[in-house]
C-alpha cells in the first residue's frame, strides 16, 4: 500500500484508493487496534479524495467517543439523577423516535395486501410488546404499521402504569445513557437507573401518540436535536466532596462538645448515606436523595453489616433484600437517629458554605409515635434487690474475682460506690467515675456533688452540669470517709472501676 498525494490519509493499493490513520497514542491500548485502515471503494482520484475528507471526520468522530467513554469508566457510577438532566434524557430520546419514524416514512408504507403479520393472533400482551420492542415489523403496509404504533404504545403503557421496566428498557437505559447526548454513568442497582427507564418509556409513550397524529395525516414536526445538558459537571465542580467536609465538620464539633463516641456515631451514619448516594461534591445532591435514604432506614435490619445475607451491599439494596426475606427493620428510634446525624450535617454546611442554599433533610423526617417509642423505665424492686445483694455488697472472692462470693469487700473501689451513688443521686456512671475530690463540697452543713466540665471531664450535654446533694444513706455508708482519704480522684483509675 502506497501513500498518495492529496489528502494525509489517502494510500493507495493497486488502482483501488484507501483510507488509513494510527490510532492516537492516548487511546492505542484500549481501542483494541493500532490503526484505523479500509476501502475508499473507488479507483477514481477525485471521488476518492472527497471520500477521505468524509472518512477522516467520521474517525475522528469514533476516536473522540472512544476517549469518551474511557473519560466515563473512570468516573464513579452515580446513584441520583437530577430533574434536569431526566427532561434532558426524555427529549433526546422522544427526537431520537421521531426522527426514526421520519426515515420509514421515507422508506414509504404502501396500501393492499402485505406479508403475514408476526403479531396476528397474538393475545399476550407481553409477546407483542417483545416482538414489537425489538424492532420486528414485517409488514410495511400502511394500516398494520398504524395498528403496530397502537399496540406498541398500548403496552408500553402497561408496563408504565405498573412501574416495571423489562430487559427491553433495561438494555435501552443503558445504551441511552451512553449517548454523547447525553453521557451520564449510572449504577445499574439504583432507583435513578429506574427512574430514567421509566422517563424513557414516558418519552416512547409521548412520541407514539406524535406518529399517530402523522398516520392520521396531521402535522407533528421532529423537534431539533436537544442541547447537551453539562450531566457530568457535578464531578468536575470546585465544590469538595461531602467526606471531606464530613471531617471539617467533625474536627469543627471536636471543638466544642462532640467526644470520641459522638464522632464515631456521626462519621458512621453519614458514611452510610455516602455509601448508598455516593461520594460526591456536597451540592450535588438533592432531596430524592434524603427521601431515598429515609426509606431505605426505614425497611434496615438492625446489625446488617454483620449478616451475612447483605455482604457487600449498601443500606438500599440491604433494605430491600430484608424486606423480600420478611426481615424486621430497626427500631425507629435507631433509624431516626442516623437519619438525625446527616441532617446536622447539612445544617452546618448551611451555616458554612455558600455553595449550598437549602438543607436537602428539611422535611425529611421519621416520626416515632409514643406507643412506640422507647422508654428508660425505672429498676423494680426485685432489680434492686438483686444488684445490691450481689457479692460486691455482701463479700466477694477477690476484687478480681467480684461475681462470686466471699469474704473479700469491696467498699473502696467504684464497682460499689458508682452504682450505689446513682441510686440516691440519679448522676449517670460516667458522671460518678470522673469526680475529683474536690468536687465533693459542703455549704451550710450540706456535703454535695459538684458535676462539672473543669480540667477536662466529659459531660453528656452543657446543662447537664449541676449540683446534688449527698443522701444520709451515702454518708452513713461512709461515702465522705472514702472522699478523705483519697488525694485527687475519689476513683484514681475509674476506667476499670476497682
Amino acid at each position: 500500500m502506497e501513500k498518495v498525494t492529496g489528502h494525509t490519509n489517502l494510500f493507495r493499493r493497486g488502482a483501488t484508493y484507501y483510507f488509513r490513520a494510527r490510532v492516537p497514542l492516548d487511546i492505542i491500548e484500549t481501542y483494541g487496534q493500532s490503526e484505523e485502515k479500509f476501502s475508499l471503494k473507488t479507483k477514481d482520484r477525485g471521488e476518492a479524495i472527497t471520500r477521505v475528507r468524509e472518512a477522516a471526520h467520521n474517525v475522528e468522530c469514533k476516536f473522540k467517543a472512544h476517549r469518551n467513554d474511557l473519560e466515563r469508566s473512570k468516573r464513579p457510577a452515580l446513584t441520583t439523577i437530577t430533574t434536569e438532566q431526566l427532561t434532558h434524557i426524555h427529549d433526546v430520546y422522544y427526537h431520537y423516535l421521531l426522527d426514526e419514524h421520519d426515515d420509514v416514512r421515507l422508506d414509504g408504507l404502501v396500501d393492499g395486501q402485505g406479508q403475514t403479520r408476526m403479531i396476528e393472533g397474538m393475545s399476550d400482551l407481553a409477546a407483542v410488546n417483545s416482538e414489537l420492542q425489538k424492532g420486528n415489523f414485517p409488514s410495511r403496509r400502511y394500516d398494520e404499521h398504524c395498528e403496530d404504533v397502537v399496540l406498541l404504545q398500548e403496552a408500553i403503557r402497561n408496563d408504565h402504569k405498573r412501574g416495571r421496566i423489562g430487559d427491553f428498557y433495561k438494555d435501552e437505559t443503558a445504551e441511552v445513557l451512553s449517548w454523547d447526548s447525553v453521557g451520564i454513568k449510572i449504577d445499574e442497582n439504583s432507583i435513578a437507573f429506574k427512574q430514567v427507564g421509566l422517563k424513557l418509556q414516558e418519552a416512547a409513550i409521548r412520541a407514539y401518540e406524535s406518529i399517530e397524529k402523522r398516520n392520521e395525516g396531521r402535522l407533528v414536526d421532529t423537534p431539533a436535536i436537544p442541547q447537551v445538558v453539562a450531566s457530568e459537571s457535578l464531578m468536575d465542580s470546585n465544590v469538595p466532596l461531602l467526606s471531606e467536609v464530613m471531617e471539617e465538620w467533625i474536627k469543627d464539633k471536636s471543638r466544642t462538645d462532640w467526644k470520641a463516641k459522638t464522632i464515631i456515631a456521626h462519621r458512621v451514619g453519614v458514611g452510610v448515606f455516602i455509601d448508598m448516594c455516593g461520594d460526591r461534591p456536597f451540592n450535588n445532591y438533592a432531596k430524592a436523595d434524603a427521601r431515598a435514604f429515609k426509606d431505605a432506614l426505614l425497611g434496615l435490619p438492625k446489625n446488617w453489616k454483620r449478616r451475612k445475607e447483605f455482604k457487600g451491599m449498601n443500606i438500599q439494596q440491604a433494605a430491600e433484600k430484608a424486606v423480600s426475606l420478611g426481615i424486621p427493620p430497626m427500631s425507629p428510634n435507631n433509624a431516626k437517629k442516623l437519619l438525625q446525624f446527616v441532617s446536622s450535617l447539612w445544617r452546618w454546611l448551611l451555616g458554612n458554605y455558600d455553595e449550598l442554599d437549602r438543607n436537602i433533610f428539611d422535611g425529611i423526617v421519621i416520626r416515632v409515635s409514643d406507643s412506640k417509642r422507647r422508654k428508660r423505665s425505672p429498676f423494680t424492686l426485685d432489680e434492686l434487690n438483686t444488684i445490691f445483694n450481689s457479692p460486691i455488697y455482701t463479700g466477694c472472692a477477690s476484687k478480681s474475682r467480684w461475681r462470686i462470693s466471699g469474704d473479700c469487700c469491696m467498699k473502696d473501689t467504684a464497682k460499689y460506690w458508682a452504682p450505689f451513688i446513682s441510686l440516691y443521686s440519679g448522676a449517670r456512671v460516667g458522671e460518678i467515675l470522673q469526680l475529683d475530690v474536690s468536687d465533693i463540697k459542703e455549704e451550710g452543713g450540706i456535703h454535695y456533688f459538684d458535676i462539672n466540665k473543669d480540667d477536662g471531664k466529659n459531660l453528656k450535654t452543657d446543662s447537664s452540669e449541676r449540683i446534688a446533694p449527698i443522701h444520709q444513706t451515702l454518708i452513713d455508708a461512709g461515702f465522705l470517709a472514702l472522699v478523705a482519704a483519697r488525694k485527687a480522684k475519689v476513683y484514681p483509675v475509674s476506667t476499670s472501676w476497682t
